[in-house]
């Protein structure tokens, strides 16, 4: 039992890490579409999104964003660049502080 806990927590610390490196490059026009680098795309997220959401680590910063990925040459496709909806997370403050105390 201690050693699946000890693997869930360490996931959960592992998708904050990745939050962390998140940042927007540029806008698109029109409608302020964020390109944001660096979001992380992991598997079977959502349960440790939820938790850190449940302990006050994260909040929504905007819910159901445009999602879509770039091309090879660094544009939005053409047709449909958009395939999904996602959300986009903030780091409180007291997240820093578990991230920092990970790192000690």
């Amino acid at each position: 039992m201690r050693w699946t806990t000890f693997k869930r927590e360490r996931r959960i610390c592992q998708v904050l890490k990745s939050l962390v490196g998140q940042r927007v490059v540029s806008l698109l026009q029109p409608g302020n579409v964020w390109v944001i680098e660096n979001a992380p795309y992991i598997p079977g997220k959502d349960e440790a999104i939820s938790t850190c959401l449940m302990r006050g680590w994260v909040e929504v910063l905007q819910n159901a964003v445009p999602k879509g990925q770039l091309g090879t040459d660094c544009l939005p496709e053409r047709i449909d660049p958009f395939k999904e909806q996602g959300m986009i997370y903030r780091i409180t403050g007291s997240d820093w502080a578990v991230i920092n105390r990970t790192h000690t």
